[in-house]
């Protein structure tokens, strides 16, 4: 009986429904250059539906209530590379970085040079170079009507 109980178990964690993810934009060179020219922040993310690490960071890094608050706070562009069916243009892109393949993650912040992430990739890892970020952006005045919102300090 135990065993048809841890069977159901790791079944329904199987079919569970993904956590919440980053709303991911699709990949094109345009996109990563508008990027540049407004000076807004970036993250690169060339993955593949056959690679299991890139899975796993989807469902741990990129899942974390601390990097989707990350990312949102500092207005980071989440994009992401689909390498499934080896795209040549992501090839190239790979290529340029001297990666070949994925998971790679490169971030981009405006007026520096890009930076790639290792590959055994932790919630810190993403969510700290936007903290940095953050702490160097003018702080936004908030309205009285989100001041009560958030509650008494």
């Amino acid at each position: 009986m135990p065993v048809m109980w841890i069977a159901a178990a790791l079944l329904s964690l199987t079919l569970a429904a993904p956590p919440p993810e980053l709303a991911w934009e699709t990949f094109s060179p345009d996109r990563i250059e508008f990027a540049k020219r407004k000076n807004q922040p970036a993250l690169l993310a060339f993955w593949a539906d056959w690679c299991m690490t890139c899975k796993m960071h989807g469902r741990v890094v990129f899942s974390s209530p601390e990097v989707i608050d990350a990312f949102a706070k500092t207005g980071v562009m989440p994009v992401r590379a689909d390498y499934t069916n080896e795209d040549p243009i992501i090839s190239k892109w790979l290529e340029k970085l001297g990666r070949s393949s994925v998971p790679t993650y490169v971030l981009y912040v405006p007026n520096k040079k890009p930076r790639l992430l290792a590959e055994g990739l932790t919630i810190a890892m993403v969510t700290e170079p936007w903290r940095v970020l953050r702490s160097r952006l003018p702080r936004r005045r908030t309205s009285p009507t989100r001041r009560l919102a958030r509650g008494p300090k």
